[in-house]
């Protein structure tokens, strides 16, 4: 079976020692009071490689990481991750992510409160509320999404790092 691979993987610097970003990642959510799936999507990097540098891979710790997606989690800040939870974008994209967590027999809310989008924002978005979400909200469910989408396809389907997330999330959510 083959796999792709990114083209820079073959260069012996693509990658980097994964433990500054990990505790960026976790410095960066701590500081901004935000789950750190959020602040991963937030930069453009996975949830699945964003899941294995912080949980790590069949129980061992992630030694090294794809250098652009290294690149992207130093990017982040925790000013510019706060200023999510400050700016406004449409909820029809997260009322449609939440129904259909709840469609899966998920409770939408244990996960979005998980992802910390308060549970009156849900509930509001369940009853078919069609007003805004701030961003933060918005990756927040996105990210619960995701997380059950990688654990209903298990290891099928295998990411190289980088979330096409970020613009999808701003214009559509």
């Amino acid at each position: 079976m083959s796999t792709t691979r990114h083209p820079s993987d073959a260069h012996p610097y693509a990658w980097v020692d994964a433990a500054p970003f990990r505790a960026h990642l976790l410095h960066v959510s701590t500081i901004a009071g935000l789950p750190w799936q959020v602040v991963a999507l937030s930069a453009g990097v996975s949830i699945s490689t964003a899941t294995s540098l912080v949980r790590g891979r069949n129980g061992r710790r992630l030694r090294r990481l794809p250098r652009h997606a290294a690149h992207l989690l130093l990017a982040v800040t925790p000013q510019n991750v706060t200023a999510l939870s400050h700016t406004w974008v449409g909820g029809g994209r997260t009322r449609q992510r939440l129904a259909e967590l709840a469609r899966r027999g998920h409770d939408p809310h244990e996960l979005a409160v998980h992802m910390g989008v308060p549970k009156e924002v849900t509930t509001a978005l369940l009853a078919g509320a069609n007003g805004p979400v701030t961003t933060a909200w918005a990756y927040g469910v996105l990210a619960a999404h995701e997380l059950i989408d990688k654990s209903a396809l298990g290891a099928a389907g295998r990411d190289r790092g980088v979330s096409a997330r970020p613009a999808a999330v701003a214009s559509a959510a």
